[in-house]
């Protein structure tokens, strides 16, 4: 009687769990995305680093960002970002669940999905291995072999120091250094005093920093092109997973991909310019048809004209269809919430764009200190317009602790470029930018302005001969000795 009893509750104990067991599975796979869904917050941690993250003068942006941010929209949640400064604090922080997602640009690693759930690939990249060109120089490596007694210099706990590791099994000579302390730009600067003979990193950050080492060369590939993911945090189902790879394939986010891929790394062609001979052939074709409201916004705002078309010609090519890959519009190229700022309701209306951008450089050269002199102050008003105020007054911080006088642009010059670099951006309030861009945009716009005021305009029908210039060309690179 006992055995019999005894083999009922056994059975009924087997129905209870064989029962309970895939509800609660179900329970879970439904509750983990309804539970950020009603949280209302997708946790995201990312890093401080131009391929992720960082803060421009329209506020947060970053390919990561701007593509994380889009899943988070879609499915009507708020943005909630852990900013870390290495690989292992990511993980360190998913391995908790105290974030959804880790969105890094981070490759597919066979480690780390033993341990993780991982999105479909994004995007694909390919390791490269650089060096700078110095005179003197012999051919450059072109195989893994080449690189033994060589100083190569990696990202700690990146795929390309795992990809070495897996090469040392063929080639035990080969050596290298990782490095968790700097980032790429910190690398490439070590290239760039002969301190190491070549580094590895992916083609998508390297193309960033292309207008800043001119001098840059691909050796040769380590491997073909590989995925990049997010990673999850550990759980028993897939609901988030599922949710973010419908999100990934999806043909709209396939085409955001593409926009966003032609915004952050092809940024460089914003500085392709055409040159001085264009520039004078635009002022005969061009200029004409928006003089009046350049004259107009200098009179409202207390600028020279010249100075407000130089910006709408850096900005535009005095275009007033032109549209960035950015999303700003108009001869002053404006985002929205800045035109929403000084009162501009349509972008493209050439009159309402020059006036707001002659407005939004006023602010700017009214928000700096009032002890700054002209024609420094200009010039970093300038910086402002094109990077931010936030970044300008960083790379014053930083002109300041170096000794030098924050109040002079050719000093404060030489330290927005260093914004790019993890040694210098850490230390920061705003973080990383691309320092050189507001170099390169200040002496451009100091350029046209000269030459508008030597071609003795206003605008005449068929213009004089304009008079001889020096040999000037248009920057689309930071020099070397800057």
């Amino acid at each position: 009687m006992w055995m019999q009893d005894h083999r009922s509750w056994l059975f009924w104990l087997y129905l209870l769990v064989v029962v309970t067991i895939p509800l609660i599975a179900a329970q879970q796979q439904i509750s983990q995305l309804a539970r950020i869904d009603d949280r209302g917050v997708l946790r995201v941690a990312t890093r401080n680093i131009p391929t992720a993250y960082y803060e421009d003068a329209q506020g947060p942006a970053g390919f990561e960002y701007d593509l994380i941010k889009a899943f988070a929209e879609e499915r009507g949640l708020q943005l909630e970002l852990k900013v870390v400064r290495n690989r292992k604090d990511l993980f360190e922080l998913l391995r908790q669940r105290n974030v959804d997602v880790v969105a890094a640009s981070l490759f597919l690693s066979s480690e780390r999905e033993a341990n993780f759930p991982v999105s479909e690939p994004y995007a694909y990249a390919v390791s490269q291995v650089i060096r700078l060109r110095h005179d003197g120089d012999g051919p450059a490596a072109t195989s893994v072999a080449d690189l033994v007694g060589k100083r190569v210099l990696v990202q700690a706990g990146s795929a390309h120091a795992q990809r070495l590791q897996e090469l040392k099994e063929d080639l035990p000579g080969l050596e290298w250094e990782e490095t968790e302390d700097m980032d790429l730009a910190d690398m490439l600067e070590m290239l760039k005093s002969g301190d190491a003979d070549y580094l590895i990193s992916d083609n998508m950050a390297l193309s960033l920093y292309a207008p800043m080492y001119p001098d840059l060369e691909v050796a040769f590939s380590l491997n073909a092109p590989q995925p990049l993911v997010w990673y999850l945090a550990p759980t028993m189902d897939q609901s988030l997973t599922k949710a973010i790879n419908d999100f990934l394939t999806s043909r709209s986010t396939q085409d955001l991909i593409g926009q966003l891929y032609e915004k952050y790394f092809e940024h460089t062609q914003r500085y392709d310019f055409i040159g001085i001979r264009a520039f004078r052939k635009h002022i005969q074709s061009r200029l004409a048809s928006f003089q009046a409201w350049f004259e107009e916004g200098a009179q409202k705002f207390d600028w020279e004209w010249e100075l407000l078309a130089a910006i709408g010609y850096q900005e535009s090519k005095w275009d007033n269809t032109a549209v960035s890959a950015t999303g700003v519009r108009g001869i002053m190229m404006l985002t929205q919430n800045t035109a929403a700022s000084v009162g501009v309701q349509d972008r493209s209306n050439p009159e309402q764009s020059i006036l707001g951008g002659a407005r939004y450089l006023r602010e700017m050269f009214d928000q700096l200190p009032d002890d700054i002199p002209n024609p420094d102050r200009t010039w970093l008003a300038l910086a402002a317009y094109n990077v931010g105020m936030g970044h300008l007054q960083d790379a014053m911080d930083l002109t300041a602790d170096a000794g030098l006088n924050p109040s002079r642009w050719s000093d404060v010059r030489q330290y927005l470029p260093k914004l790019a670099l993890k040694r210098w951006n850490q230390q920061t309030k705003h973080g990383y930018a691309r320092g050189w861009e507001p170099v390169i945009y200040v002496r451009n716009v100091r350029l046209y302005r000269e030459i508008l005021r030597l071609e003795n305009l206003p605008f005449k029908a068929e213009l004089s001969p304009p008079p001889k210039l020096p040999e000037i060309h248009v920057f689309d690179r930071i020099p070397p000795t800057l």
